[in-house]
């Protein structure tokens, strides 16, 4: 486990679900958390049509024991873009996971968070 306080990030590529498990250490009051995940959209150019296709991915962040997640507490989901943000201003200590998943495997990803408090991942 790394912990983390500011700014990180991590690329990847969604398989089909992704998850990536953190904990806010008991005693941290009221940190602001934000998560941002974006992707590439696939442009295809053929003089003088173009096509452009985007894949859909969603970030959900749910309640975790251990590296098993329970309740859902808040998810970013739109098929109009290539951004899924997720702010909780008042995320208690605990444990957590965010899950990236994705309409069709393969696709690259940048996943980035911020939080006031110490977050140490897994």
């Amino acid at each position: 486990m790394i912990a983390f306080r500011g700014f990180s990030k991590r690329f990847g590529t969604v398989a089909a679900v992704e998850s990536l498990n953190f904990e806010i250490g008991p005693g941290e009051t009221a940190p602001d958390f934000s998560a941002l995940l974006t992707w590439n959209r696939t442009v295809t150019a053929a003089w003088p049509l173009s096509t452009s296709s985007l894949a859909n991915l969603s970030l959900k962040l749910y309640a975790a024991s251990g590296f098993t997640t329970s309740a859902l507490i808040d998810r970013s989901e739109s098929s109009l873009d290539n951004i899924e943000h997720l702010y909780l201003p008042n995320l208690a200590p605990g444990r957590y996971a965010m899950e990236v998943t994705a309409s069709q495997a393969g696709v690259n990803y940048g996943l980035a968070w911020y939080s006031q408090s110490t977050v140490t991942v897994a």
